[in-house]
């Protein structure tokens, strides 16, 4: 089609020949690590056996960050009373956590 009926290359596949877009460099992508409530209530006895967490007056302290975990999502049911230390969070994980009874801190 280089040569031959161009005419209807142009028209109906005008994005035929070269190269299209780009790709970013993997130096500049980056890719955030997420847990959601739901997990870490579910997880919370491993969490503290592994010192990411404690119970002090019965309300959990979690660290995320310190266990690398970038953002916290608000998805699945979540009842606990805890304060989270992590980097960021959804609007809806912070709302659960104080309607819960806890409370979030951004690390």
């Amino acid at each position: 089609m280089h040569k031959h009926k161009w005419i209807s290359t142009v028209k109906y596949y005008p994005m035929h020949f070269g190269r299209h877009g780009f790709k970013r460099p993997q130096s500049v992508v980056t890719a955030k690590v997420t847990m959601n409530l739901q997990e870490v209530e579910q997880s919370l006895p491993i969490l503290s056996k592994d010192g990411f967490a404690e119970q002090k007056d019965g309300k959990w302290s979690v660290d995320l960050s310190k266990m690398g975990v970038d953002k916290l999502l608000g998805s699945g049911r979540f009842n606990t009373p805890m304060t989270v230390k992590v980097a960021e969070a959804s609007a809806g994980a912070e709302e659960k956590l104080k309607k819960a009874g806890g409370a979030l801190v951004k690390a």
